[in-house]
This record gives C-alpha cells, sequence and structure tokens, in this order.
C-alpha cells in the first residue's frame, strides 16, 4: 500500500514537471505562429490563473481571502512577490523562450538553485561546501556548452536571449526566497493566487490582452491558452503539492528537475528544436546541478527554502492563534514554504 501510494506521489510530481514544460512550449508556439509577445502570454496566463486559484483558495478552505491584506507588511510583501518576484520571473524566462527556445530558457533558469546557494552564503556569512563548488561548477559548464556549444570564440544564441534567461535564473532564486513570511503566515495557494493576480493584474494595465501588437487571437489561441491556464498551471500546481504532501518536498522538488528534459524532448518531437549533442550535455550538467544542491545533506537545516523552481507550499507546522482563526485548517495546522513553479 504504501509503495503505491509513493509512486503515486512520484508520479504527480513528475506529471506537474511535464505540464509545466507543455506550457513553456505552448508558449514558443504562441510566439513563432501567432506573432503574439511575452508579455501578452504571461498577462494572460497569470491573470486567469491566479482568479482560478483565488476561487479555489475560497471554496476549499472557506476563507476570507482578503484578510491577508489588513496587515500592512503582509500586504506590501505580497505585492513585492505578486508584481517583481513572480510576474518578474515569468517575464523574463517567456522573453527569453521569444529570443531563442523554450528548451535552452528553461534549462539556463535551472540555474537559479546556484544564486540561492550564492545568497545563503552570503548571509550566513559562509564559504560553500566542496559539494556546492563543484555542483556550480557543474552548472557553469552545463550554460557554457548550452551557449556556445563548445567554442569559446562564438555564441549559439544571441545575447538578448543569454540575457534574459540569466535574468530569468536570478529572479526565479529571488522568488525562491522572498515569499517566506508571507507563505508561513498565508499558505502556499492563497499566497501564489494573489500572487499570481497581481502579476498578471500589472501586466494587464502595462500590455491590455486586447492589444495584440499585430498578432493573431483566433479559436486555436484561446484553445491554447485555456490549456496553458488549466493544465500548464493550476493542474500542474495542483499535482506537485499533492506529490509533495505524499513523497516530501524534497523528493517532490528531485522529480519536478524532470522538466527541463521534457521541455527538451517534446520541443524536439513537438516544435523541431535543433538541439546537438553539446545542447544534451550542458542541460544534463544543469540538472545534475539542481539534484546536487536539492540532496545537499544538511542544506535544510540552514534553510526552509528549497532549491526547486515551483510556487509554494510546505510541511504542516502548527498556527498561531491569530492566525488560525482567520485561516481554519485541518487541526489548524498551516504551511511552511517550499518554493515551486508555475
Amino acid at each position: 500500500m504504501k509503495q503505491k501510494l509513493y509512486a503515486r506521489g512520484t508520479m504527480f510530481a513528475i506529471l506537474g514537471g511535464a505540464l509545466w514544460a507543455v506550457a513553456g512550449l505552448c508558449g514558443q508556439y504562441i510566439f513563432e505562429e501567432k506573432h503574439l509577445d511575452a508579455s501578452w502570454y504571461v498577462a494572460v496566463r497569470l491573470m486567469m490563473a491566479g482568479v482560478i486559484l483565488l476561487f479555489f483558495s475560497w471554496v476549499k478552505f472557506r476563507r476570507d481571502i482578503f484578510s491577508i491584506w489588513k496587515d500592512k507588511k503582509d500586504a506590501a510583501g505580497l505585492l513585492v512577490y505578486g508584481i517583481m518576484a513572480l510576474m518578474g520571473v515569468q517575464l523574463t524566462h517567456f522573453l527569453a523562450v521569444q529570443y531563442c527556445n523554450a528548451a535552452t530558457a528553461t534549462v539556463i533558469m535551472y540555474l537559479s538553485p546556484a544564486f540561492v546557494l550564492a545568497w545563503l552564503c552570503l548571509v550566513s556569512r559562509r564559504a560553500p561546501g566542496k559539494i556546492e563548488i563543484f555542483a556550480v561548477a557543474l552548472a557553469v559548464a552545463g550554460v557554457f556548452l548550452l551557449v556556445t556549444h563548445g567554442d569559446v570564440t562564438s555564441l549559439s544564441i544571441t545575447g538578448i536571449a543569454l540575457f534574459w534567461s540569466v535574468a530569468s535564473a536570478i529572479l526565479m532564486a529571488f522568488y525562491s526566497v522572498q515569499p517566506k513570511k508571507l507563505i508561513d503566515k498565508w499558505g502556499s495557494l492563497l499566497t501564489n493566487a494573489w500572487g499570481m493576480t497581481l502579476g498578471g493584474g500589472a501586466l494587464c494595465i502595462y500590455n491590455p490582452p486586447w492589444q495584440t501588437g499585430g498578432g493573431r487571437v483566433d479559436v486555436i489561441t484561446i484553445a491554447i491558452m485555456v490549456m496553458v491556464v488549466l493544465f500548464g498551471t493550476v493542474a500542474a500546481f495542483w499535482l506537485f503539492l499533492e506529490g509533495m504532501r505524499i513523497i516530501g518536498s524534497q523528493k517532490a522538488s528531485v522529480y519536478a528537475c524532470a522538466e527541463p528534459l521534457f521541455t527538451a524532448v517534446f520541443g524536439v518531437i513537438c516544435l523541431g528544436i535543433d538541439m546537438t549533442a553539446t545542447d544534451w550535455i550542458g542541460a544534463f550538467l544543469i540538472v545534475v546541478t539542481v539534484v546536487i544542491l536539492a540532496l545537499e545533506p544538511g542544506k535544510k537545516k540552514e534553510s526552509p527554502q528549497q532549491t526547486s523552481l515551483k510556487p509554494a507550499i510546505a510541511e504542516p507546522v502548527k498556527m498561531s492563534g491569530k492566525n488560525k482563526k482567520a485561516f481554519p485548517g485541518k487541526e489548524g495546522e498551516r504551511k511552511r514554504m517550499d518554493p515551486v513553479k508555475i
């Protein structure tokens, strides 16, 4: 029975990563075939998914979903998370997809654990361990192979594509550590629901969805966006949460690292993305880096954050009386953060 449950949790975590990969590839298709840009795609995706998750939060937990706004510090943190962290990482990632391809952009974004490690070493005033140094060296080697194909005299992707890819990795690191207090207090679902709504709303103001800049919003575009929102965002989020609930945050985060590999394989098959042997080696090195840093002993004692790229959840901890009343849950439990991707 336990083996079947573990297998189901593993399947959920991997499937969540696969659906996130599909969302990235759908973005590339929309950029190339429908001539819509990254800001339009991210605005529609985040806004629609945020509203749906807010509704789920209200229905499932019967919560007052607006209580989070009553504390000024929480409100300010939520604004930073939604607009700077969540929307920032999504926009930079899909700009990278727009300027190169989903496979390369996703793999480079998975450099974020190295940036998280650098930040944790800085704030804790410690030097990285030998295993951590080895993992970062693998990541650097992987990116080098991806962007140069081993030839130091040329780049295989444009400079602007490399810029947005690295920017997405840095913002993903920020996204992974910034909302800890919010998620400790309010939980992953509500925090991410508001974060998506805020980020999508801000982008909708900047780039209204009805202004397509010459792109085509037809039946196919609408069908793809519905699939991206329902399956590539909401369902992927739920599957990862369920997988982590069953098998634990660390193992779920490692299994979700299959996302860049799914992106590469699906991209080659469905969109004809050109992946050379050097690209595959580079992608493999970066994924190995993420796995090493996720499993590195003692890491969890230093910080409750994981180096996964997923939106946030975690293991139950006791609520304070103040928050327990506002957000009743099973036996008064709340969740501690584990970053997850959307």
